[in-house]
């Protein structure tokens, strides 16, 4: 065995330098270690342009960075997981996962598993992968066939607003292309006003959208495009 590196002896400055240097999985690893790796972790400012959080059996995570490499994180897909996805030929793959329950991320690729330091649901792994990676714009969202396994209320917890919410067409709840919100007042809007929001968020003009107003009081514009095989939806809290 050749002689270790004392990393966690270093001084803060030249911990964050030998950090800067690492892979995102390495930094993930180390954030576990302690409150100051985590912070010195946070400190290298390695930012994530984007997260994509797909959703059907299990839940794959993807975390995209300015430097357009990618880590992907899967969630409840082992099967030494008590709430893991199961083979498609098994009667039980569609049990319902209690998200709120401590999981195991794996990366893909190599699938090995990374344990954080205290257990962690899914709601504690997004907080900290947002935390660490800088990250706090609202994520983009997927549903897949089969993701019926995942309660809707526990997810919108774990994952806060998102920016981009894609249903797949075995799994959409919209009728011809029309959005129908049971119990919420929609605003009204005119051609000029939908017009000002595609041109500020660089929409398309084949954008539909409504106004509602949230219990906080705030106005949120929910723009929608159907592109046959698949729902766009954008949400948009306005200033």
């Amino acid at each position: 065995m050749g002689p270790t590196f004392p990393l966690f002896r270093l001084p803060d400055n030249a911990f964050v330098h030998v950090l800067g240097n690492m892979y995102f999985d390495h930094l993930l690893n180390i954030s576990f270690v302690s409150t100051r790796a985590r912070t010195l972790v946070t400190s290298t400012l390695l930012e994530a342009d984007l997260i994509n959080i797909k959703v059907s059996r299990f839940i794959d995570t993807e975390v995209r960075f300015r430097n357009k490499t990618t880590m992907n994180l899967y969630f409840y897909y082992d099967g030494n997981d008590q709430n893991a996805a199961q083979p498609v030929d098994d009667p039980n793959r569609l049990s319902p996962v209690d998200i709120t329950l401590p999981v195991v991320a794996f990366l893909l690729f190599n699938y090995i598993p990374i344990h954080s330091s205290t257990p962690f649901n899914f709601i504690d792994w997004m907080n900290h992968i947002q935390t660490i990676f800088c990250f706090a714009k609202p994520p983009s969202v997927r549903f897949y066939h089969e993701c019926e396994r995942f309660d809707a209320q526990y997810l919108k917890e774990a994952i806060g607003n998102v920016d981009v919410l894609r249903v797949d067409s075995e799994q959409s709840t919209f009728a011809s292309g029309e959005v129908y919100l049971k119990g919420i007042k929609c605003i009204e809007m005119n051609e000029e006003a939908k017009q000002e929001i595609r041109e500020k968020h660089r929409l398309m003009d084949s954008v539909d959208m409504i106004k509602i107003k949230r219990k906080d009081g705030k106005i949120v514009v929910i723009g929608i495009k159907d592109s046959g095989d698949t729902l766009f939806v954008h949400f948009i809290v306005l200033d």
